[in-house]
């Protein structure tokens, strides 16, 4: 079983993994730190990875997919630093983190929407404006409470298109993507944010974690606004979106 430590969201974790290609994955993020964490990733953490996953299949309605065993445990892996880091005020979310002139940015919506789509229209467009932009992370960043605001950090699990940044920045805003034929954004209040953000953060099984989850989801829609985007994927979508946002002070 192989060794090594990681730094995720400020916080050292050692890591013990079978297969090689999970330190692989991790590269961009090993440290030397003393671990405050370790987490174990056994053959019975990929068995139920391998359940979950044929259950999301059926529910979906598509043939069981036979994932290797190396990335069923990267799956493993994450979902327990999830579990792991919850105490330490650090949550799991589905979406896609940019960063814009250094203030973070996340965008979350249900599976196939376009999140990752439209992050990408603000790299393109947003630096014609003379702004900064780059990627956090595209799939699963992990958001850091702390006591001056809330920041979004990158990790190694950033989807499929590999977009992921070893850093940290203070989050500003979470917008809510739909489709839609036209192009608006509104700013909502924390108790319509609520349940959406709920629907993106990982969920832990054990009662006491999840109580701390209900805490950090509402530490986060204190501490950042929210908006709804109606939008198309023309690149004007990313131009009206930033303005909106600038136009509504947190």
């Amino acid at each position: 079983m192989e060794a090594f430590t990681i730094e995720l969201a400020g916080i050292a974790i050692a890591v013990r993994a079978s297969c090689p290609s999970t330190r692989q994955l991790c590269r961009d993020y090993l440290t030397q730190r003393a671990a405050e964490l370790t987490i174990v990733c056994t053959p019975e953490d990929l068995r139920l990875e391998r359940e979950i996953s044929a259950r999301k299949d059926e529910q979906e309605g598509i043939a069981p997919v036979c994932h290797s065993d190396a990335y069923l445990e990267t799956l493993a892996l994450y979902r327990k630093i999830a579990a792991a880091v919850i105490g330490r005020q650090v949550l799991l979310v589905h979406g896609s983190a940019a960063a814009v002139d250094g203030q973070g940015y996340l965008f979350c919506a249900r599976s196939g929407v376009g999140k990752s789509t439209h992050a990408a229209l603000w790299r393109q467009e947003l630096p014609k404006l003379g702004h900064t932009v780059f990627c956090v992370n595209d799939d699963k960043p992990l958001l850091r409470v702390e006591a001056d605001g809330i920041y979004v950090c990158g990790t190694p699990w950033d989807g499929k298109h590999r977009l992921s940044r070893n850093c940290s920045v203070p989050l500003r805003a979470v917008c809510f993507l739909s489709r839609g034929t036209v192009n608006e954004i509104r700013r909502i209040p924390r108790r319509e944010a609520w349940p959406l953000l709920l629907a993106q953060s990982f969920q832990p099984p054990a009662p006491a974690q999840a109580a701390q989850a209900v805490q950090l989801i509402d530490a986060i829609l204190q501490k950042t606004a929210q908006y709804m985007l109606r939008c198309n994927m023309d690149p004007a979508a990313a131009r009206i979106a930033f303005k909106g946002m600038q136009d509504n002070e947190i």
